[in-house]
Order: structure tokens, then C-alpha cells, then sequence
């Protein structure tokens, strides 16, 4: 898309029209291509190089590759602060190849050897504080096998997930610890995984989401969202029930479930400026309590 003059009837003088949406430029459609940006080696090197992002730090100037990005996205506001058009990275060195033997990275099944407590602490000292979707006392105890972890792929994704957001937010300087234990999480999930529900795949799934966007996966991350939120109203999450046997804490963890998925729902609309997906009507869940992880046991 090019930036076209146009006459301003009051002055007479011609005025530069800066785009804010159109149709894709260089193909038939919205495609884009995400693959391996997260743990290529490059674009860690030139994380330090990024010269224009917005706040999520995922969108660009150039509308190749991005998906639909609407009127009021981020990427919008910065052809109006940067309307020349200068993209924040050149497209060809975000990409490897899909036959790359890096998406090949080994993983250990066991979370107690390959997650380091350190990672897992990073994560409650930094992360959670702000998104308190995991109850801290159940899952180091979980994790320390005190007591047992939940069934299936779910809970290990997590806590994988877990160490990968820990190693990201306490990092000192630029790392790929937290590139490695991401892909072992994903490796934990497949398809056949989607067929199943429990709030421990809710939550890796909504970690990972916002995982991706801090590691300029945008799109992918909208993507394990929207899988999040379909499974989370799936398990019911939304709703409350009168005289409902149910423990105070694991309300109060379904309870943070939802919100943070909503806090995250919310804030990708608005980033993207694309349509909301957030349910409008049905939702009865009430806010989590304001109190300690300690004091909710």
C-alpha cells in the first residue's frame, strides 16, 4: 500500500494520506508464517536491534506477513508515528526453514529433571504477581509431588510452561532457556489432546499464548488463545452454580482461569483491532478474591 497526496480544500495545499487498513499488498490473502522465530538463534542475536515495536512488541510497520490488522490495532498507530513505511525487521531473517533440523529440540518427560526450581520460583516472584492463573502452594506441591499431579499431558505442558515464563521474566540479559523449555511443552501436546478437557491444558494453553506474544508470535498466540477460551467455556468455567459442592479453592482457581483469559482476550482485540470473541452474554463467574495464594489453600 502506498501513502497517496491529497488537496486540502481549506488551505489548497496537497497533505500526505497515511493508511490505516487496506487489502493485503503482495498476495491473495492474510497469510502469514510464524514458524521458528521463537527459537531461532538470529533473531535472538537481533533482539537488541529492534529499533520500532508497540507495546506487545510483536507488531510491525509492514502489513506483509502480520494477518489482519484492523484500523485501530497497534500496528495502525505506528504507520501514523513512522509513516514511511520502514518495517522493524526484514521479513527474510525472522523465518528458517521449515526443514530445519532446530525444530528438533530434545525435551525430558519429567518435569522434576528439567525444570529448574529456580525458573519456577522466577516465574511466581515476576510473572504471577500480575497473572495469577496458577495457585502457587498446589502447584509446587504438585511439582515436588507432595501431592499428585493432575492426570494427562496438561498439567506436564504447564509446568513446563511454568520454568519457560520464569527463565523469560527474571532473565538478566538475552537467553534461550526459555526458548528450550517452550518447545518441550508444545512437544508434550497434539492434536489428540484437543479432544480431551481440563483446566490444566486451559492454563499451559493461555500461558503459552501469552508466551508467543512476548516472543513475537502474535498470530500464534491469538491462535492457542482462542483454543484456551473455547475449551475453558467447554469445562464451564464461565458459570456458578447455587449449593454447588465444590471446594472454595478450586472455585477460586476456575475463577482466576477465566478472568486472566479474559484479561488476555481483551487485550488482544484491542491490539489487533479485530473482532471481539469474548462471549457477550452467559457469563456468571464472579471475580477472584483479592487475597494471598497462601491464605486461599
Amino acid at each position: 500500500m502506498t501513502d497517496a497526496p491529497s488537496i486540502d480544500e481549506s488551505t489548497g495545499t496537497e497533505s500526505l494520506q497515511i493508511p490505516f487498513e487496506g487489502p493485503p499488498t503482495t498476495s491473495d490473502d492474510f497469510d502469514w508464517d510464524e514458524q521458528d522465530i521463537a527459537k531461532d538463534s538470529e533473531w535472538l542475536a537481533m533482539e537488541d536491534n529492534v529499533d520500532f515495536v508497540d507495546g506487545m512488541a510483536s507488531l510491525s510497520v509492514d502489513e506483509q506477513d502480520t494477518g489482519y490488522l484492523g484500523v485501530a490495532s497497534g500496528a495502525a498507530l505506528l504507520r501514523i508515528l513512522q509513516p514511511d513505511g520502514k518495517s522493524q525487521l526484514p521479513k527474510s531473517s525472522v523465518r528458517n526453514s521449515r526443514g530445519s533440523n532446530a525444530s528438533k529440540i530434545p525435551y525430558q518427560p519429567d518435569p522434576n529433571v528439567h525444570i529448574l526450581d529456580a525458573m519456577v520460583d522466577g516465574y511466581f516472584r515476576t510473572y504471577h504477581v500480575s497473572y495469577p492463573i496458577v495457585h502457587e502452594p498446589r502447584f509446587k506441591a504438585q511439582h515436588a509431588e507432595v501431592i499428585p499431579r493432575p492426570e494427562g499431558n496438561g498439567w506436564k505442558a504447564l509446568a513446563y510452561m511454568v520454568a519457560a515464563i520464569g527463565a523469560f521474566s527474571s532473565a538478566a540479559g538475552p537467553g534461550v532457556a526459555d526458548v528450550t523449555l517452550f518447545h518441550a511443552a508444545r512437544s508434550q501436546l497434539s492434536m489428540d489432546d484437543l479432544e480431551s478437557g481440563n483446566i490444566s491444558l486451559v492454563q499451559a494453553l493461555t500461558l503459552m499464548s501469552n508466551y508467543l506474544q512476548k516472543r513475537n508470535k502474535p498470530n500464534s498466540g491469538y491462535n492457542y488463545l482462542g483454543l484456551a477460551l473455547r475449551m475453558a467455556m467447554g469445562l464451564g468455567l464461565h458459570k456458578e452454580f447455587p449449593k454447588w459442592d465444590i471446594s472454595p479453592l478450586q472455585m477460586e482457581i476456575r475463577r482466576r482461569v477465566w478472568w486472566t483469559l479474559f484479561v488476555f482476550d481483551i487485550g488482544a482485540t484491542i491490539t489487533f483491532s479485530r473482532p471481539i470473541g469474548w462471549p457477550h452474554e452467559g457469563i456468571e463467574a464472579a471475580l477472584p478474591l483479592n487475597v494471598h495464594d497462601r491464605v486461599s489453600q
